[in-house]
């Protein structure tokens, strides 16, 4: 287990009789990328519902960040960012505003220069005072993930790949990475 930030151990997730998640066992270290493949209905969501405490496990051990997603859920949701499905962003926002409100909504200070930095981090600066109601869904996505670079959650789960596109992690190196411990 070492400096393990995901460890899953028996993982079971049932819905009914429908079983989703039946034994899973995972382990993730700092410093880590992971990717989780498979059809759709193959429970991908599922685990990272779980994993970001917005699910509870059937059966099973899972711990992120050290704490247990069961006994200290609000422990592990201070250190997860989760980038899900939706990309929740507000339309009548810009960019810049989206990212000042999601800062301050997490009680942390808001600095320009860094709302900046993540807007190039995920090649949005040039759409920083333009209304969100005018992004593609891929930028819009894009928006979402700059609230966690701006918030470095110590583990960031992606729920299908931002954008769709090879730009974010590609095109800047080491934008976007798990810390290491």
């Amino acid at each position: 287990m070492g400096n393990s930030l995901i460890q899953v151990t028996g993982l079971s997730k049932a819905f009914g009789m429908h079983r989703v998640l039946d034994g899973v066992e995972l382990e993730v270290h700092g410093g880590s990328a992971v990717a989780l493949l498979g059809p759709n209905g193959a429970g991908k969501t599922c685990l990272l519902r779980i994993l970001a405490t917005l699910s509870r496990p059937s059966r099973g051990s899972v711990t992120v960040a050290g704490h247990d997603c069961v006994r200290e859920p609000e422990r592990v949701r201070r250190s997860v960012g989760l980038v899900a499905h939706g990309s929740y962003v507000y339309e009548d926002l810009s960019a810049i505003e989206n990212l000042r409100f999601w800062t301050t909504l997490a009680g942390l200070p808001w600095r320009a220069d860094a709302g900046h930095r993540a807007l190039v981090d995920v090649e949005l600066e040039r759409f920083a005072t333009e209304r969100v109601r005018t992004f593609s869904a891929g930028m819009k996505r894009r928006l979402a993930l700059a609230r966690f670079v701006l918030a470095r959650p110590t583990v960031l789960l992606l729920d299908d790949r931002p954008g769709r596109g090879p730009r974010v992690g590609r095109t800047r190196p080491g934008a976007i990475r798990a810390p290491e411990k």
